[in-house]
């Protein structure tokens, strides 16, 4: 089985560019402590979301940051009827024009939300997940720690 890391990142690249920028930024709006990050556009809330995820850190760190961002990314997909498609008011005026129809197409979305429970019960489920925090933490400290 691959990296929990590396597969989530496989899958937000293979997903549409306008579903990885909606779930970028509402992944900043739930948990950035900044209130002026809740009103960036979505392109540059993708580009803070990825610096932000994949960075040099300490192991423990990187762990935890990646369960907080599966967990946060998994309440968005299950709830994006209502957190994207039915919520506007969290979006910029100019990200929901008609040129971006492959937002509003359920069909979309549900392509993505499947392609992401196949990965949820797969490389990013939670026993899997927890292992390999576990294998990290470990490695990081060493055997006699």
């Amino acid at each position: 089985m691959k990296n929990p890391m590396r597969a989530f990142i496989e899958w937000f690249e293979s997903i549409p560019l306008m579903h990885s920028m909606c779930l970028a930024h509402i992944y900043r709006i739930c948990t950035t402590e900044n209130t002026e990050d809740m009103v960036l556009p979505p392109e540059i809330s993708l580009e803070k979301f990825k610096l932000s995820f994949v960075r040099t850190d300490f192991p423990v760190r990187i762990a935890a940051r990646m369960l907080t961002v599966v967990n946060v990314i998994d309440l968005i997909v299950l709830n994006h009827r209502e957190l994207i498609l039915g919520n506007p008011s969290l979006f910029p005026m100019n990200f929901n024009k008609e040129e971006n129809i492959e937002l509003l197409a359920e069909h979309q979305w549900g392509r993505t939300c499947e392609s992401w429970k196949v990965l949820r019960n797969y490389a990013l489920s939670d026993t899997y997940l927890g292992a390999w925090a576990k294998a990290v933490i470990h490695t990081s400290t060493g055997p006699n720690h």
